[in-house]
């Protein structure tokens, strides 16, 4: 008897037959959700849901047909949306499932109290690779509840207790939750740090037992003791004074090519969840320890891996590479200290490559749009980077100055004075350009296995910090064999020496300008003119530092950046401003390197500035619209000052509570002549305009605070423009300045005027 064959059903009716039957089984939307964590700020708090059953191998694919995302609102009016992932059995670490209904998020919160989410879990072909859209995939779609969240409790180098470290519109990163800067120093080597065959689907023979010794009890491991030589390395480099790893995260057709997410070496949309659960085991004693992850996800060999395995050629944008973006970041994005490094060597045009190879270089569109899709799935402002390659070939980079969702360079070139010119060039290109750039020295390149420490300290790190760089990490030609870092101490315990120094002394870094003309040839300069001076001597000796224009007495300190320690004196103790002076000899050993500190003593009387003109203004003229688009205008009127909290109430009874917007124009006085800081506080979005030039630009849901600068003349009046639009929740708009010389407040009704 023959078989009859029937028709193939396409994967769309697959998955809306899915959908309908598991719909039909649970029938609750709000289905119960299960928290756990610490539920304190900085901490993750876990939310699991139970949803369909499915395996790593199912059809529909769990990793492309599904999307899962928890949108969270603070006690602050904060709105974070955060992707979820597959989790299998919920505890894939111990168990390697493959299978299960287990669906989860993670996120870090940034503030205590009370927490409300949502929840969005679609369905469609690809839908992972889609920001919106879908269909309704049942199950736990459109549950929502609350929890709260108490202070943290941790301390000393623990991230949980300084926050997420971000990109702050600035040279130097920071940290959200106390907003101190962060200096990175630590390793680069080796690449292939995840090759650790304790981790479940890893080939090779990379084993990191040696490090084993430096895990302590308490520390986590999986499967009773595998992971403890993983462990062992996050200690021991906190233990030494690093601050900072650099590893891939996905090495297929690439050096090493044992570390991938997927199951197979070959896939590239099945992952494998029980690898990547421990994976983020390591990664959370990063976060414990201090330690900051510079997560690598594509390097030269096969930076068109996913163009090329889906669509046959390099160019666009495939939907795996969307897909993976999203897992790593749904997975890993709520770790404290990560930089996302694009790829890299990501521009390096090998010999004989074509667009049909993997290793063809992306152009510099789709780096933007790279950028971009992995700023539009990072809820907080993870630092976005790409490193260069060969070495010093950057001009390339020219065309990423300015795009707002790329922050930085990680920087590859030899150890010399040349990587000293060349932080300096970018870190001033992208200052210049108005949008800065957080610029480290990711790859001190060397054919040896350690550079020579002196020329490390002088050179890299150093020459780093004193171009106005915020990082540099340590490579080794031997790369790919490391598995012993005991031999690497003295170079990170360099960095930390150096970094300890900027946090001891100089907390206005973020202020300080390179500006090697104030010294000798040779010599570094670090400089808030008329307050502060860091000068680096890499040869020892003496110089002298240009204080002419500046008034005041100094102190000078030097500092060992061989040995730390605490500042010592010199030949010279004190110095005055109005021209070159010698800043005389160090303590002891003048022909090694030294640092000098010069600071204001404050013993000369500070000038009584001029009384500002009294003004007579009247405040600005508010349009008040129904609508976030500046339509159907309602009220108009003057606003003495900007400087409302509406809460969840409207600024008027004719205006709606929720989705609306305002602009305020008019005109400002500047009181004194000088450079201005305005600063917008707004719940949510703001911009704004002094003089034309446009000064803030966060057109986006949240609460948090903008600034610009401005050089402004005393009496004269500006043109300004505040616009602002309410979103979602509450609403607030604040309307600030600096003034030169004073301190922050709400800018005066006395300076604003309406016509």
């Amino acid at each position: 008897m023959s078989k009859t064959s029937c028709p193939k059903l396409p994967l769309s009716m697959i998955i809306i037959i899915a959908v309908l039957v598991n719909m039909l089984l649970i029938g609750n939307v709000n289905a119960a959700t299960v928290i756990t964590g610490e539920l304190k700020v900085w901490h993750p708090v876990i939310l699991t849901f139970d949803g369909p059953n499915v395996t790593e191998g199912s059809s529909p694919n769990p990793f492309t047909s599904y999307r899962l995302d928890v949108t969270f609102t603070g006690p602050g009016g904060q709105v974070y949306k955060v992707p979820g992932y597959f989790a299998a059995d919920g505890n894939a670490a111990e168990t390697s499932a493959t299978d299960g209904n287990k669906w989860r998020v993670k996120f870090s919160p940034d503030q205590a109290g009370t927490w409300t989410y949502s929840v969005s879990f679609v369905t469609g072909t690809n839908i992972a690779a889609s920001l919106t859209g879908g269909t309704s995939a049942g199950y736990f779609n459109g549950a929502s509840g609350s929890f709260s969240i108490a202070a943290s409790d941790k301390s000393g180098n623990d991230f949980r207790g300084k926050g997420k470290i971000e990109y702050a519109n600035d040279c130097y990163l920071k940290f959200k939750g106390t907003g101190g800067y962060f200096l990175k120093s630590g390793a680069n080597s080796p690449e292939t740090f995840l090759e650790n065959t304790d981790i479940d689907s890893t080939p090779g023979d990379t084993n990191f037992s040696a490090m084993a010794a430096y895990w302590q009890a308490g520390d986590p491991v999986w499967k009773t003791n595998k992971g403890k030589g993983s462990i062992g390395i996050v200690n021991y480099l906190a233990n030494n004074g690093a601050n900072t790893h650099y590893f891939l995260m996905m090495n297929s057709r690439g050096d090493g090519k044992d570390c991938y997410p997927w199951r197979l070496e070959s896939e590239y949309d099945r992952y494998d969840v029980s690898k990547l659960e421990q994976w983020d085991i390591i990664f959370s004693q990063f976060d414990k320890k201090g330690v900051m992850m510079n997560c690598v996800l594509s390097e030269t060999e096969n930076s068109s891996y996913f163009e090329i395995k889906e669509n046959g050629s390099a160019g666009g944008f495939a939907n795996s590479r969307k897909i993976f973006y999203r897992e790593m970041i749904a997975r890993f994005g709520y770790h404290l200290g990560i930089t996302w490094n694009i790829g890299e060597e990501i521009n390096w045009l090998n010999d004989n490559e074509t667009t049909t190879s993997y290793g063809y270089p992306p152009t510099i569109s789709q780096i933007k749009s790279f950028s971009d899709y992995i700023r539009s799935l990072t809820y907080y402002k993870d630092p976005i980077v790409a490193h260069n390659g060969p070495s010093n070939v950057d001009d390339w980079l020219d065309d990423l100055l300015g795009y707002t969702s790329f922050c930085g360079v990680s920087y590859q070139s030899g150890i010399g004075s040349v990587n000293h010119s060349k932080i300096l060039e970018w870190r001033n290109k992208s200052v210049s350009n108005g949008h800065k750039w957080y610029v480290t020295f990711d790859e001190p390149y060397i054919t040896t296995d350690t550079p020579d420490l002196a020329t490390y300290r002088k050179q890299a790190i150093w020459g780093t910090y004193m171009a106005g760089g915020s990082g540099v990490e340590l490579y080794s030609k031997n790369d790919q064999s490391i598995t012993n870092y005991s031999g690497y101490a003295n170079y990170y315990l360099a960095g930390q020496k150096a970094y300890n120094f900027f946090y001891n002394n100089v907390t206005e870094l973020p202020s300080m300008v390179p500006n090697d003309s104030l010294v000798g040839t040779g010599n570094w300069c670090l400089a808030k003119s008329g307050q502060k001076y860091v000068v680096y001597l890499p040869n020892g000796g003496t110089t002298n530092l240009n204080l002419t224009g500046v008034s005041g007495n100094f102190n000078v300190k030097w500092y060992d950046p061989r040995n730390g320690g605490s500042l010592q004196n010199g030949s010279i103790q004190t110095i005055s401003g109005g021209g070159s002076r010698s800043l005389g000899n160090a303590p002891n050993n003048t022909t090694s390197d030294w640092t000098v500190l010069i600071t204001s003593s404050g013993t000369t009387p500070t000038p009584t500035p001029t009384p500002p003109p009294s003004g007579n203004g009247d405040g600005l003229t508010g349009e008040y619209y129904n609508n976030q688009d500046f339509t159907a205008l309602m009220v108009t009127r003057v606003d003495p000052t900007i400087n409302f909290n509406w809460g969840s109430s409207s600024p008027d009874p004719s205006v709606a509570s929720t989705t609306f917007s305002v602009k305020w124009t008019g005109y400002i006085q500047a009181p004194s002549t000088g450079t201005y800081t305005f600063y917008v506080n707004s719940n949510d979005g703001n911009r704004l305009w002094v003089n034309n030039t446009q000064l803030t630009n966060r057109w986006s849901d949240g609460i948090s605070e903008q600034s610009g600068t401005i050089s402004l003349t005393a009496g004269q009046q500006y043109p300004i423009t505040l616009e602002f639009y309410q979103g979602i929740n509450t609403s607030s708009c604040t309307l600030s300045w600096t003034t030169p010389g004073g301190s922050k407040q709400v800018i005066p009704t006395a300076y604003l005027f309406s016509n």
